[in-house]
């Protein structure tokens, strides 16, 4: 099989790269604290094996995008009962990490145009008490630069940050082998070989 150029140059993770020496060090009768991150370390409720056991459906089918009805009602009852009352519609259901980043960066940006507007607003305002001779000595400088620095700081990381979650987007949709050759007629029965 032949693997591609940028696929050999992709150096091994650091936990990869730290295995064999954490294996050795165990050998040599010392103790380590594994720190695999999402690692459980505690007992997984019998209810869950007995869950996995009795499952039955053929197709393990992705979860609906607005996610799962029961969990939703689950989760707005949950609030509910501790005295916030939340329904199913409130409930925004993030489908990982990566999509509630991106989420933040959105509003990140959101907040930068706000502020950015406002600071425009405000320096309209200091800028007209200036005119007027009502404004603190200098006050008005100060507050407009730093709510322009501001909103613009605000609003290049939110786009720094959608950037990123886009390519991460791209890099996560990559096949995990790569295909040497196929042999058949346009992808039909076609076959790995190598």
């Amino acid at each position: 099989m032949i693997f591609s150029s940028k696929i050999e140059k992709c150096g091994l993770s650091p936990m990869r790269k730290f295995a064999p020496y954490a294996v050795e060090a165990e050998k040599a009768g010392k103790k380590i604290y594994h720190l695999n991150i999402g690692q459980p370390d505690i007992a997984t409720p019998p209810a869950y094996f007995d869950a996995v056991r009795s499952f039955s459906q053929s197709v393990l089918a992705y979860a609906p995008s607005a996610g799962v009805p029961e969990m939703l009602e689950a989760v707005a009852g949950y609030y509910n009962k501790i005295g916030a009352p939340i329904t199913t519609k409130d409930i925004l259901i993030s489908t990982g990490g990566s999509e509630a980043l991106q989420m933040l960066m959105q509003v990140v940006t959101f907040l930068g145009f706000v502020t950015l507007l406002l600071s425009l607003v405000l320096s309209v305002v200091a800028l007209y008490q200036k005119i007027a001779g009502t404004a603190l000595g200098g006050f008005t400088t100060v507050i407009i630069v730093q709510l322009f620095i501001g909103s613009v700081v605000m609003i290049s990381l939110g786009i720094i940050g959608y950037y990123i979650a886009k390519i991460y987007e791209e890099v996560k949709g990559r096949p995990r082998f790569i295909v040497s050759a196929t042999c058949g007629r346009g992808g039909q029965d076609a076959k790995i070989t190598g």
